[in-house]
């Protein structure tokens, strides 16, 4: 399972709602370094999540139809603390499904 940061998710998130981000306009919303945000991204492009564009990032191509992986990956932290949070609360014989 590939783990992702915060500022990451953020980012795969407004390129969902986007598709192209400029590198300057992430820095300044993070206000991080433009280098910082260049690792990100080459980070999620080599996992092929996004691809670079001139000046930015793009959404992948390939997820137009999401793979399993990325649907996995995607908020994964704030997944395990709801499923961590739901064990919590329930019984040991209590069975939840969806």
């Amino acid at each position: 399972m590939i783990k992702i940061n915060v500022r990451q998710q953020k980012i795969q998130k407004f390129l969902r709602l986007n598709e192209d981000i400029q590198i300057d306009i992430m820095s300044d919303y993070f206000q991080v370094t433009t280098q910082t945000i260049r690792r990100d991204v080459n980070q999620r492009c080599k996992a092929g999540y996004a691809r670079r564009v001139h000046g930015g990032v793009g959404l992948s191509a390939q997820l137009t139809n999401s793979s399993y992986q990325f649907r996995s990956d995607l908020q994964f932290n704030i997944k395990d603390q709801l499923a961590k949070k739901v064990a919590s609360l329930s019984k040991f014989d209590q069975i939840y499904t969806h």
